[in-house]
């Protein structure tokens, strides 16, 4: 299958929505407050499997207007998990997942097979407090839209697994998803050194469905090698289940 075709139409359909829903909001809020545009996908997989990375979402480009962007990437690349040497060099998100797979060959080819890689939120904003403040300014509707789109990909996916980077992306998830989780237990159990270098397991009810969430460090503050190797160890064990 070339990349960027989905043959049951799936690509397609969330490409529609994402574009309808950000039209959406600059109708409604004006093109300033969208300006620099979003990021639906980083990597150059969509519905070809049952699991899915989020990553929190999209940082800025330093452009002063971006548009939004649907496409996969038709490169060759992957990010965060295989990238040009020019995007580790800018990108210390990208840069620590790099260094960390290439300590893990096994993990590299596992995440490199059919893994979609994309954002819980795909609007841009420089970071967390400013995305809560653009949420804010819409009255909520970049949550509820993104949360519209959560749920689609994951019925797409029919997804079994489900990967967040970092604790605010698991607090996200659970805000996006109305709240299966008690807010105060989100975050427990915990596993790893602590702080940053902290994962966790839980377990996503949808319908009759039951999705394994898996927590992972955010990357872009993680490179503490010798801490990511025992992270490694109990990523492996959790992922056998799905091909690892």
């Amino acid at each position: 299958m070339a990349i960027g075709t989905i043959g049951n139409g799936k690509l397609k359909e969330i490409q529609e929505m994402a574009l309808s829903l950000h039209r959406s909001l600059v109708d409604e809020f004006r093109d300033e407050c969208f300006k620099r545009g979003g990021c639906l996908f980083l990597g150059k997989f969509y519905a070809e499997s049952d699991l899915i990375y989020f990553g929190l979402n999209p940082g800025l480009t330093g452009e002063a207007v971006d548009p939004f962007d649907v496409q996969l990437r038709a490169d060759g690349y992957n990010p965060p998990f295989l990238n040009s040497e020019e995007g580790n060099r800018t990108f210390s998100y990208w840069r620590n997942w790099d260094k960390f797979l290439s300590n893990h060959p096994d993990l590299r080819t596992w995440f490199n097979e059919r893994v979609t890689s994309t954002f819980m939120v795909p609007w841009r904003t420089a970071n967390v407090r400013e995305l809560e403040r653009l949420n804010t300014a819409t009255g909520g509707k970049v949550f509820r839209y993104s949360g519209q789109l959560l749920r689609k990909m994951i019925e797409h996916h029919q997804a079994r697994l489900i990967m967040v980077g970092g604790k605010r992306c698991l607090h996200l998830l659970n805000q996006l998803m109305d709240g299966p989780w008690d807010p105060k237990e989100v975050e427990t159990p915990c596993e790893g050194p602590g702080r940053i270098y902290q994962w966790r397991c839980r377990r996503l009810l949808l319908g009759k469905s039951a999705i394994k969430i898996l927590q992972v460090p955010h990357f872009a503050r993680a490179n503490d090698l010798r801490k990511l190797s025992i992270f490694a160890d109990w990523l492996k064990r959790k992922l056998k289940e799905f091909g690892m």
